[in-house]
């Protein structure tokens, strides 16, 4: 019984098996779109639209997901979060026309939105705060790793029987999965919040943490455009640009996700490090963050730009390597805002999974209208000097000196503690 009790047993046998399965199966119709475009006979723009949907749905319910967690508990909201999505992922397998996919993939979004949210909040009552950067570490990369090996196991799943198969073995394993969480959960569950930790409307219409929360959301928007990019558009644009099949696309797609989950991993442990020595203060300030997300762009483009996929993937990657320190950055800066965290954690959200949403359609439009990868180059570029436009005056502008009504306090935008944010 102690050990059902043990925060690390529920870390690695519940949470991050959770999460491995919450990114393989998010990343599952992605991979497979080639195959469920054919059968269908739809173009690329009302495919990308399918795979949207549940990316919009799932920001739009990030704030309620966060609540129903709050009053519900861990347990009971990450098992049925699991056998929802895991429903959806096997309703998938059995539709043959548009509707039903957009049904799917919306019941996808609503059943997903409270697995990253109910996972943090479990690790905030399991783990004492020293411990609790390594745990979100993990948790982060088990997510990762999930949508890594979807990329290179789902297509190869395909080829050898078909994809609805696929989504229905995926559907199973979700469902038995949240058995398992619902029967071995034995941790804390539900957080007790005191009157005087709750955010009162007058408080939260301060205009430095409208500012500061309006900032935080812009910018992981732009990030989240590029982000978009190899999310939805990568599979289409390798089978496009670089002529190879679904299943190698899928393996560069899981190419570029490793150079992800490797770079959120190298910026975290580096911050880290320069943080204890007092050094560095600009890698993990408002000029990391411009460079970061200017970075992201300038790769992104041109790797797109370039048929060679040597080069190609080359810089691609280099814009995957970008957008993971501009992830801890900006989740960095969310945990500055003291007294409006969670609202302006979900406002992050809300923006960044929106853009997410929004972005890979206007990729896919634009390409069908200029039958050329090169408008999305505008895009991104556009994105990343909005993103780094933010941090010319990290504070607001006219403000002199950090706020310090009660109960709202802003930290310095430097200062504060870094850790690894979805």
């Amino acid at each position: 019984m102690k050990l059902l009790q043990n925060r690390w047993f529920i870390l690695f046998a519940l949470l991050m098996p959770l999460n491995f399965l919450y990114g393989f199966d998010r990343n599952a119709l992605s991979v497979t779109a080639h195959y469920v475009q054919n059968e269908l006979s739809i173009d690329f723009v009302l495919m990308s639209e399918i795979l949207v949907i549940s990316t919009a749905v799932y920001a739009c319910m990030q704030v309620p997901a966060g609540w129903l967690a709050q009053k519900l508990g861990v347990r009971w909201v990450l098992a049925g979060a699991c056998f929802l999505w895991s429903a959806a992922t096997a309703m998938t397998a059995l539709q043959t026309h548009v509707p039903g996919f957009f049904a799917a993939r919306i019941l996808l979004g609503i059943g997903q939105a409270p697995d990253w949210v109910a996972c943090i909040l479990a690790l905030k009552l399991l783990f004492p705060e020293t411990e609790r950067e390594d745990a979100n570490a993990l948790l982060l990369a088990a997510a990762y790793t999930g949508v890594i090996v979807s990329g290179a196991f789902t297509p190869w799943m395909v080829e050898h029987s078909s994809w609805r198969y696929c989504f229905t073995v995926y559907g199973l394993v979700g469902v038995a999965l949240g058995l398992l969480v619902l029967v071995f959960y034995r941790g804390k569950t539900r957080e007790v919040v005191s009157v005087t930790e709750k955010l009162s409307f007058r408080e939260l219409r301060q205009i430095d943490i409208i500012w500061k929360i309006a900032q935080a959301a812009t910018f992981y928007g732009t990030v989240c455009v590029q982000h978009g990019f190899f999310l939805i558009t990568f599979p289409h644009f390798a089978t496009s640009m670089y002529h190879v099949t679904p299943v190698s696309a899928g393996s560069l797609f899981s190419i570029l996700w490793g150079a992800l989950y490797l770079s959120v991993l190298f910026w975290g442990a580096l911050i880290k490090y320069l943080k204890r020595r007092g050094k560095g203060a600009g890698l993990y300030g408002a000029p990391g963050r411009a460079v970061g997300v200017l970075a992201a762009g300038g790769f992104l483009a041109a790797g797109v730009l370039t048929d060679n996929i040597f080069v190609g993937m080359t810089l691609l990657s280099g814009s995957m390597f970008a957008l993971g320190l501009c992830q801890i950055l900006a989740w960095a800066r969310v945990q500055t805002i003291t007294g409006a965290t969670g609202i302006a954690a979900g406002f992050t959200q809300f923006a960044g999974n929106g853009c997410l949403a929004i972005g890979p359609v206007v990729f896919e439009m634009l390409y069908k209208h200029y039958t050329s990868w090169t408008p999305v180059t505008v895009v991104a570029v556009t994105a990343a000097l909005i993103g780094g436009a933010l941090w010319l005056r990290p504070d607001r502008p006219g403000k002199e000196a950090p706020s310090t009504s009660p109960g709202c306090a802003l930290l310095d935008s430097e200062k504060g503690e870094v850790s690894v944010g979805h």
